[in-house]
């Protein structure tokens, strides 16, 4: 099945699940690879919550904890930085694939989730950048630490009146449905569904001034869904019903996050066990033990030729030391060999 990242209508409905975590303290933080974070969260009247976030891919609760290997220096930093805080707010950014966590450690800081393009997590301190996991610079936005963080231009769908949704889709110049997925955030599954839903050709590049009122009624309807969480029996899965899986065999979940950790299982890499990576640190002894016994041997061979030409050409070695001792001119026999001589620096070069 292809790989797909959660929406921004998704996210919205995550957003909402996560609330439960205002209040938490983070007790401790893990990384795995370059994107993956587990935030173990301890929270009033209920204990341990786990979070799980894969960038730019998943966020979802977990009850599985990998093991876990040496902490990269970025994770290092954010343990520190972050050391005992707690969440007073999360939320979406408009209809964006962003969240916003609100924290409060020694000093009030703000965690940006960036869940689009590669990934990206970002902690803000008075507005400015104090950490970034990967720098980023465009034109006219700039992440990096000590820039003022700027969100990137977007669409709220949200807020969006009749008005202003039919000339924006005016204007598609492609397919609805990819205009729908992309310029909207909509993402390809939920503009497919909308499409369905309006009785419009997903296909087609313009739609008449009946269509595109239609569309935006089934818009508002689709934002206004009650989250009732499915997996189909073919792996997909979905935050509420869906007219684009009408006549499949589901099985309900009891929340969105369920949904995603399933969805996430289906494509993650198999986890390395504790016995894995230590058979994979022994190999990098092993390797580097060999790197360092081949350029020893190396090392000898080198020496040994070195000493088997002094020794074939001893009588020249010394007589060419006596030279040198003595600042003498060098004879006609040894001169044949002289490749350079320094008398200030008393220093012979010979070649055979």
């Amino acid at each position: 099945m292809k790989k797909r990242e959660l929406s921004a209508l998704e996210l919205g409905i995550m957003a909402k699940e996560l609330q439960l975590l205002k209040g938490a303290r983070l007790q401790k933080l893990f990384q795995q690879g370059k994107k993956e974070f587990l935030f173990h969260f301890h929270v009033p009247n209920e204990g341990k919550r786990l979070l799980k976030i894969v960038f730019p891919t998943y966020i979802f609760f977990t009850d599985t904890k990998p093991p876990q290997a040496e902490p990269p220096m970025f994770c290092q930093r954010l343990r520190k930085l972050l050391a005992g805080c707690w969440i007073r707010s999360i939320a979406q950014h408009g209809f964006e694939r962003i969240l916003i966590l609100e924290l409060e450690a020694k000093e009030k800081l703000t965690m940006i989730l960036e869940l689009f393009g590669t990934g990206n997590l970002i902690i803000l301190k008075d507005k400015k950048i104090e950490m970034v996991l990967e720098k980023r610079m465009w034109k006219d936005r700039e992440i990096t630490r000590g820039a003022e963080y700027k969100f990137p231009e977007s669409v709220d769908l949200r807020s969006m009146d009749s008005k202003t949704f039919s000339e924006t889709i005016s204007r598609a110049g492609d397919s609805i449905v990819k205009f729908l997925a992309t310029r909207f955030f909509l993402g390809g599954i939920f503009a497919e569904e909308l499409c369905l839903r309006a009785g419009v050709d997903k296909n087609a590049k313009s739609l008449t001034a009946e269509e595109k009122q239609t569309l935006f009624q089934e818009l508002g309807n689709l934002l206004a869904e009650r989250p009732a969480p499915y997996e189909t029996q073919e792996g997909e899965i979905a935050p509420f019903k869906m007219k684009l899986h009408e006549g499949k065999e589901t099985n309900p979940l009891p929340s969105l996050s369920a949904a995603v950790e399933i969805l996430s299982k289906m494509h993650e890499a198999p986890k390395k066990t504790a016995q894995d990576m230590e058979r994979e640190k022994l190999e990098r002894i092993k390797e580097e033990q060999l790197k360092q016994f081949k350029a020893l041997e190396q090392s000898i061979e080198e020496n040994t030729q070195k000493g088997q030409a002094v020794f074939e050409n001893y009588a020249l070695m010394k007589e060419a030391l006596d030279t040198m001792k003595n600042n003498k001119t060098p004879n006609k026999r040894l001169s044949r060999f002289i490749k350079s001589h320094d008398k200030k620096s008393k220093t012979l070069t010979l070649e055979p």
